[in-house]
Order: C-alpha cells, then structure tokens, then sequence
C-alpha cells in the first residue's frame, strides 16, 4: 500500500505563526550580510566548494559588489512601480560571500526580499535562520524574491547563478 501525501501551502499548525519581513522596509546597514567561510545552504550543501579559497571582504568590496549588483538589476529585474531614480538593490536583504579560485576574486550574492521568521504562539520562540550561515533562498532557482548571482570582481562581470 502507498501513501500520498500533497502539500497545498496552507499553514496548518496553529502553534507557529510565520511573519515576513521585506527589504524595502529596512535601512541598508541590517541588509547587508557577510557569509562565513562555513556557510552552506538549507539543504546542507556548502557554499565554497573545492579549490575555492575564502577572501575577507572590505568595506570597499562590498561598495563595488553593490554598485555591479545594482547596474545588473537596473537591466535585467523588473520590478513592479520601479521608477528610473529607485534603487532597486533596496527591495533585497543580500548576503555575499568572497573567494578566490583561478587566480580570480569572486562573489557569491545571494538576495532575498524578504526573511521569514517562524513564532511559537505557545512560547516566546522564535525561529530563522542566522544570515551569515545560512543561505536564505528557496533553492527553486532564480525568482523574482530571490536571485543568487556570481560577481567577477577581477573582471567586474555578472553571470545569473
């Protein structure tokens, strides 16, 4: 005998209470978060993967990183209700993560609009994952909410991930 079993989205345990936070209701300064050399995604996968050699990043990388990031969203992301003066890097948290392979400087850019933390209406629980660890995306490729992006720093170039 086999079982099926579908999942319809709905939340169906009325002890948690989901609630989303959106980017472009925060200032820059808690958007921004650097990935530890350890970080891997929800599934377990790390982010470095052999031969990728962790780089600390500077202030000025991250500057730069955002200016490259910026360009390539004005092109390529529409956004609804975006006009020409908007920045559109402020609709999404990123976590970025430097390493070097080839001789080359890269980044790794994850951006999110918004986080969801998880409250135990029976407790004073919360849960979310820490953004400097752990990758916040869907893992279902690169979505309107979610993008995750390759930054050649050496070459300033962008590849959609």
């Amino acid at each position: 005998m086999s079982l099926l079993f579908a999942c319809t989205g709905k939340q169906i345990n009325p002890n948690y209470r989901v609630e989303k936070t959106w980017a472009k209701d925060h200032e820059r300064s808690s958007k921004v978060h650097v990935l530890k050399k350890n970080a891997q995604f929800a599934n377990g996968k790390r982010v470095l993967e052999k031969g990728q050699k962790y780089v600390e990043m500077t202030e000025a990388d991250i500057k730069e990183v955002d200016s490259l990031v910026e360009k390539y969203l004005y092109r390529n992301v529409s956004i609804e209700h975006l006009d020409k003066d908007s920045n559109t890097l402020s609709f999404y948290f990123r976590q970025y993560l430097c390493y070097e392979e080839n001789r080359k400087i890269f980044v790794f850019v994850n951006l999110y609009a918004y986080r969801a933390t998880k409250y135990d209406t029976r407790t004073t629980n919360a849960f979310a994952d820490n953004p400097s660890e752990i990758v916040i995306n869907s893992m279902e490729g690169n979505i309107k909410g979610y993008m995750i992006l390759l930054v050649n720093l050496s070459e300033k170039t962008i590849k959609s991930r």
